[in-house]
């Protein structure tokens, strides 16, 4: 006989390749035959992670050991049935097995090998139905094995496990109890019998039975005759033990069943343990369970209960008190030893300890007899009732049961004509197995497993009767009865549910593992959020294959996730989100208590619409439907959302899914941990189909489509197909990598405001890589294409990679990404909108590309820009030394043309220039004109003044010659604010004329009609004039002029830093004017180079650097240097060459005054 210890963990099995296996030949009666010469040598599996063994157990692995006289069968592809015994090997895994008698394996090409040889017969393997007890192990030739060899390991068998065990452990309560015998009961599953092989889930073969082999053994009583009340059962094991095994009140005692590998459904597997008295008590198992080939099931240690048989059902209650010296000794099991033949009474007393549990078990009651449950209301019972109370009875015959225990939850099994119940408020459960005719219900929720024909809720009943599904049958009978249940309910572990294309009209709550197939939930109801499936367990993992949800109210999930970690897959299902503010699937964990969640999105389809509609543009119809899908404006529907969650969470969609007609298809909340979304195969499509608010969320993209559809209109109304937004503090660092896919943004009715991007990058530190065959596609919908650009983004801190092989379609030229070094020629219309600061709202262009702001020169040149029109600048722009014109310039020739001529109201620029910390870079300007500068004029209105902020611009060269030259400015009138600009490396030539002269770095004439203005904040560095006649220019500006009434203060700017360097032409005349000395000269300064007509002009200055040492004064002619002493001289008042030339002096109201940190300097006091 083989060994017979073998034992396999819950996580171990045995790698199989698939093989087939075909019925060969009939077993033969075993036979003594002569040994022959043919040998083969076998292995039998070993397996990790088991906790009893043969041999010693060796790390991870138990040994299965061959034993003295074990075989196998041995059929070889010629159809001979071989039998080899053990000839050596014994106690080893490693057996040598030679053939006993004829025909022999011997030159076969291919063998497939059974253990045991007395368990095979025409291509089948045994479990027995009767099976004994083995210390540590199950009984001898009990474990079927499966072995196939060919090629050049024909003669090595390795053999693999075709069956799995459950281990019953059982503890004693120290009185020595002893086993006699266990019978493994199943009420849905064949247990033993003759089964053929079939590949299991994990790939090795198991035993699967054709519905004719089982081999049960069939109940009897007493007397021998058939028990009635097991004639219900499908199938049993029965485990007998040749001596009665001793329990230990402390050490549990295995008992090892070997049985098919298969699922066992809730509630119908049963262990009914017999002792050496006869005495027998049922333990039901209420979980699903799941056995795995070559895998032992190990329960926790079971300790047999407590006790005692009641001659009656009315000595129920001197029975438990008799038996409970102290509530702690209270029995747990209760059994009436004698048939109920009328109506009786079963009284509860108060013997119990906090929380205990209570079975009675009413083997035998008379047909059409009353039992009535009820607690005892006596004073001298100081003891609890028992929390919980299980009543059992036959299944045969119909009786009549009250229950009326309105402290105490109630379990019934049975079957019953009539029920009264009235329980605590935690429940009524009556069981899979129970049956009752009317069940009328005062007081107490209930739970339905069983079957229920007619449901009475008493007047004033106000509990929940919950559907309970645990197994097909319970699915069959809910589908059939659902009307009586205010909901359904899953929460005992349950696979292989199969609708068979039925209908739930109410929602179901998952609580427990769950596979469900092949079934619709519409809820009819009309209340708001009655959502189709709430997932409420914690730890579920679910399956939907073939499934549809119908949410048909405002505010309703298909799948709504509110217990942690949940697992769930939708496998060729479809969501139809029909009412307003619904979603798909949502996964909201408010007890933030998840590690991780998972959704997968396999082969479904998810929509808002009753039928899809795909990948196309929407009609107009369509589009009114999906904008009508907002109900609540805060409250936007989605297909997939993520929000409130602990722990990390992710998605998967794959093969074929589709997200469609949500305002946004995935949408990630407000959250800081990890979403992690791989899409495959799949088109997520919305207004956007990404919206992330989340933080270091990953997303892969591979082989789908991506779509946009902004259809709703603006003012300003900026979406894209991937929007990283930034509406939440904590949003950004996420990545975002799109390969092989299409991104197409639909955009209809197209304004000036409305944009659709391919992804729009609104938080900070994102990636995003666009990769391999990507498209991004601006469709026609209806208008043309018309955005130069797909990919918005508006953070410097964001990484945008688009590789050489992404493609773009939509308006002729468009690319993926803004081109911000200018050709020198291209022109674009940019995007624009509206920007709301210090309380003003401005019109403004949206400047991204260095060809949007060519066409702000063009159309301010042209007399076309709308008056008050500014600029945004949402990106770094290189102009790339190509030569550019000022924007605002008139093209006038004479560079010292009158003011009057210069800002004639068609050639002006009138808006603000809103910089954004943007630098323009490489401005080379090549005119003889006044006002020369990248903007040669920003005239704000008198009643809407301008105002110039956050611009940066580098390596600045302007040749030729005129007045009003600046780095970022010539020309500068009628502005509020001047603040956080800069200019550095600038090279201003002065020609060989006089007309360059109130020029500066940063801009060169400032004048004001009135009010107030602030210059804060700006710098120069590294600003040089060159030629001949450069004078009145400044290193930051060249010269105010005022004649008004205007105050202007200047604080915390850095004027000429690094170097500022200024030509002279000392003793020459050019065009007309001598140069000369100050205090009243024509002449240069570091910071201000003029200020004329004081009058009205209060000018303040404030914590203004000192970098005049930076300064240096060339003479034109002799190339000689003026000393810091000659050029401190040139200005009668610190920082400025020369002012008020005017004269205007005079103490008054129509003097003006210059303060310098705090100190008067004009007019003096002596003045």
């Amino acid at each position: 006989m083989k060994k017979i210890f073998f034992l396999v963990s819950a996580a171990g099995c045995v790698a199989l390749n698939a093989c087939s296996t075909d019925p060969v030949g009939e077993l033969e009666p075993t036979v003594p035959e002569p040994l022959g010469t043919h040998t083969l040598t076998a292995r039998t599996p070993r397996t990790a992670e088991t906790r009893t063994h043969l041999g010693p157990q060796e790390g991870a692995f138990s040994p299965v050991l061959w034993s003295t006289d074990d075989r196998i069968a041995v059929v070889t592809d010629r159809g001979s049935l071989c039998q080899y015994v053990l000839t050596g090997g014994e106690n080893t895994e490693d057996g040598t097995f030679t053939v006993s008698g004829t025909p022999t394996a011997e030159g076969a090409s291919s063998l497939e090998a059974y253990y045991p040889y007395s368990a095979y017969s025409a291509g089948k393997l045994t479990i027995p139905g009767a099976q004994t007890y083995a210390e540590g192990s199950f009984s001898p030739e009990t474990n079927p094995m499966y072995a196939r060899t060919t090629g050049d390991e024909i003669g090595t068998l390795e053999f693999t496990h075709v069956a799995g065990v459950i281990n019953i452990r059982l503890t004693d309560d120290g009185t020595g109890r002893k086993v006699k015998s266990i019978r493994l009961v199943s009420t849905d599953k064949t247990l033993s019998g003759a089964g053929t092989l079939a590949e299991g889930p994990d790939g090795g073969r198991i035993i699967v039975f054709d519905g004719g082999g089982n081999e049960a053994m069939q109940h009897v009583d007493e007397a021998g005759a058939p028990a009635a009340s097991d004639a219900q059962s499908g199938s049993e094991i029965t485990l007998t033990c040749p001596e009665p095994v001793t329990l230990d009140a402390e050490t549990p005692t295995d008992f090892l069943f070997v049985v098919p590998a298969q699922t066992y459904p809730a509630g119908t597997l049963s262990f009914r343990i017999t002792d050496d008295a006869d005495q027998t008590v049922t333990k039901a198992l209420s979980k699903q369970l799941v056995v795995g080939r070559a895998k032992i099931v190990d329960f926790t240690a079971i300790a047999i209960p407590k006790v005692v048989v009641a001659g009656s059902a009315d000595d129920v209650s001197d029975a438990i008190k008799k038996a409970a010296s102290s509530p702690e000794e209270a029995p747990e099991v209760v059994q009436v030893g004698s048939k109920v033949e009328s109506d009786a009474e079963v009284t509860i007393p108060k013997a119990f300890a906090e929380s205990a549990a209570l079975t009675v078990e009413v083997p035998q009651v008379a047909a059409n007899a009353q039992l009535t449950f009820k607690e005892s209301s006596a004073a001298d019972e100081t003891a609890a009732l028992p929390e919980r109370v299980s009543i059992v009875t036959d299944t045969e015959t119909a009786k009549r049961l009250v229950i009326d225990m309105p402290n105490t939850t109630v379990t019934v099994n049975g079957k019953y004509t009539e029920m009264t119940a009235s329980t605590a408020e935690n429940t009524l459960y009556v069981e899979e197995n129970a049956e009752v005719g009317k069940l009328t219900l005062k007081k107490g929720n209930a739970k339905i497993y069983g079957t229920v024909r007619e449901i009475v809720r008493e007047s004033g009943y106000d509990g929940r009767i919950v559907g309970c599904i645990g197994t097909q049958a319970g699915l069959e009978r809910i589908l059939a009865q659902q009307e009586q249940f205010d909901c359904i309910v899953i929460e005992k572990d349950v696979t292989g549910l199969d609708g068979k294309g039925g209908t739930l009209s109410k929602p179901l709550e998952i609580a427990a593992d769950a596979e469900v197939a092949n079934l619709t939930i519409a809820p009819t109801s009309e209340a708001e959020a009655t959502h189709p499936i709430v997932v409420s367990g914690d730890g579920v993992k679910a399956l939907f294959d073939n499934v549809l949800l119908v949410c048909n109210t405002a505010k309703s999930y298909g799948i709504s996730c509110t217990g942690a970690d949940p697992d769930i897959t939708l496998r060729n299902s479809e969501i139809k989100a029909l009412g307003t503010d619904c979603r798909g699937v949502s996964v909201l964990n408010n007890d933030l208590t998840s590690t991780e969640s998972r959704i997968t999105i396999d082969g479904t389809s998810i929509h808002s619409n009753e039928t899809a509609i795909g990948s196309r543009d929407y009609t107009e119809e369509e589009i009114a439907y999906f904008k009508s899908r907002v109900k609540d404006g805060n409250y936007y529907p989605r297909g997939i959302a993520v929000g409130n969650n602990g722990g990390t969470v992710r998605i998967d969609i794959r093969n074929g899914s589709a997200v469609e007609g949500f305002f946004y298809a995935v949408n990630i909340a407000g959250i800081t941990t990890p979403v992690i979304v791989n899409a495959e195969n799949s088109r997520l499509d919305g207004r956007a189909a990404l919206n992330v608010h989340g933080k270091e969320c990953v997303f892969d993209i591979e082989g789908s489509e991506l779509i946009g559809r902004n259809y709703f209109t603006g003012p300003t109304e900026d979406f894209a197909a991937i929007v990283l937004d930034s509406a939440v503090a904590t949003a950004g660092s996420n990545a975002v990598t799109v390969t092989d896919s299409e991104i197409r943004s639909y955009n209809s009715p197209q304004t000036a405001t409305n944009h659709q991007f391919s992804a729009d990058l609104r938080s900070k530190n994102n990636t995003l890589r666009l990769l391999g065959a990507t498209k991004l596609v601006e469709a026609n919908t209806p208008q043309p294409a018309r955005m130069n650009f797909l990919v918005m983004n508006r953070d410097d801190s964001n990484t945008v990679e688009v590789a050489p092989s992404v493609t773009v379609e939509g308006r002729e030229g468009a690319h993926a990404l803004p081109v911000t070094l200018w050709d020198g020629a291209t022109v674009t219309e940019p995007m624009s909108g509206t920007v709301r600061n210090d309380g003003t709202e401005w019109f403004c262009y949206e400047i991204y590309e260095a060809s949007d702001l060519a066409w702000i020169a063009r159309e301010a040149n042209a007399g076309r820009l709308a008056e008050g029109a500014g600029v945004l600048f949402c990106n770094d722009i290189d102009l790339g030394n190509h030569e550019w014109t000022p924007i605002g310039y008139t093209s006038l020739t004479n560079p010292n043309d009158t003011e009057a001529n210069y800002t004639a109201k068609g050639h002006l620029f009138s808006g603000c220039v809103f910089g954004n910390g943007h630098t323009v870079r490489n401005v080379r300007i090549d005119l003889t004109t006044p006002a020369r500068g990248l903007f040669g004029q920003v005239y704000g209105t008198d009643d809407k003044p301008a105002a110039i902020d956050d611009l940066h611009v580098e390596n600045v060269a302007i040749e030729g010659e005129g007045k009003w030259t600046g780095g970022l400015a010539g020309y500068v009138r009628n502005v509020s604010r001047i603040s956080n600009c800069s200019i550095k490396e600038v090279a201003i030539a002065c020609g060989e004329g006089a007309n360059t002269y109130g020029s500066g770095g940063l801009f060169g004439y400032f004048g004001n009609n009135s009010g107030e203005v602030l210059i804060e904040k700006c710098s120069s560095e590294n600003v040089a004039f060159t030629g001949k006649s450069g004078w009145n220019n400044g290193g930051l500006i060249g010269k105010f002029y005022s004649g008004k009434t205007v105050k202007v203060t200047i604080r915390d700017c850095q004027p000429s830093k690094g170097y500022f360097r200024t030509v002279f032409a000392k003793g020459q005349t050019i065009g007309g004017i001598t140069p000369y000395y100050a205090p009243d000269g024509y002449n240069n300064s570091w910071f201000i180079g003029n200020i004329t007509n004081t009058k009205g002009f209060d000018l303040v200055i404030e914590r203004i650097a000192d970098n005049s040492a930076n300064w240096t004064e060339t003479d034109a002619a002799t190339g000689a240097e003026l000393t810091q002493e000659a050029l401190s001289a040139f200005y009668k008042a610190p920082y400025i060459s020369i002012y008020d030339n005017y004269k205007n002096t005079a103490v008054g109201t129509d003097s003006g005054t210059i303060t310098i940190d705090g100190v008067r300097v004009h007019p003096a006091a002596a003045e």
